[in-house]
């Protein structure tokens, strides 16, 4: 879910509006609550064209195809578009609380990095201690992991390229033993 930091970019951005922003709260234009719902919706058609982008490089490289009249396709489309506002969020929300850019993008590394390793892919969820795991369930990251997991098992992709490899090695003999594969993710079982 690297999309999130497509819009890393965006918060030295945040961060120069901000000045104009107090110059016209201090004129009374609007008040602040205006101001952040207009951001909001603002962000909305930039984020769809980055997800957008970045599901079609993506999502056929990853050998996907548009079976099922292009459902799943669209349901990667949404996730990455949820994660993609999440982090323009994330960075909107970290340009109001920092006083001075450095603050903003110190915390903003520290944060892209909690999320990414927390986010059950990079460390598996056995392996934490386990006074972080609380932070496994409340990242958006590893529910976007979770729910495509579901959709593609859903769909049959993951039996299918478990078969693929197990053939895959049988035919090359690779010296690995094929036994049965299971693949586990927080509580989804892939069996074959």
């Amino acid at each position: 879910m690297s999309i999130m930091l497509i819009n890393l970019v965006q918060l030295p951005l945040y961060m120069l509006q901000r000045l104009i922003f107090y110059k016209h709260k201090a004129q009374m234009f609007f008040r602040v609550s205006s101001y952040i719902v207009a951001k909001c919706i603002v962000n909305l058609p930039q984020t769809l064209l980055e997800a957008l982008t970045y599901t079609l490089c993506a999502y056929f490289l990853a050998g996907q195809s548009m079976a099922g009249k292009g459902s799943p396709f669209f349901a990667y489309l949404a996730l990455l578009f949820l994660v993609a506002y999440f982090g323009s969020s994330v960075f909107f929300f970290l340009s109001t609380i920092s006083s001075i850019p450095e603050v903003g993008n110190a915390l903003a590394g520290l944060l892209v990095s909690i999320f990414l390793l927390l986010c059950g892919f990079v460390i598996y969820p056995s392996n934490m201690p386990t006074y972080w795991k609380w932070l496994v369930y409340v990242n958006p990251i590893h529910w976007a992991n979770v729910s495509f997991c579901r959709k593609m098992k859903n769909n049959g992709k993951v039996d299918a390229w478990m078969e693929e490899f197990r053939v895959d090695i049988e035919r090359n003999g690779l010296g690995i033993p094929v036994k049965p594969v299971t693949l586990l993710f927080e509580g989804l079982s892939f069996t074959r």
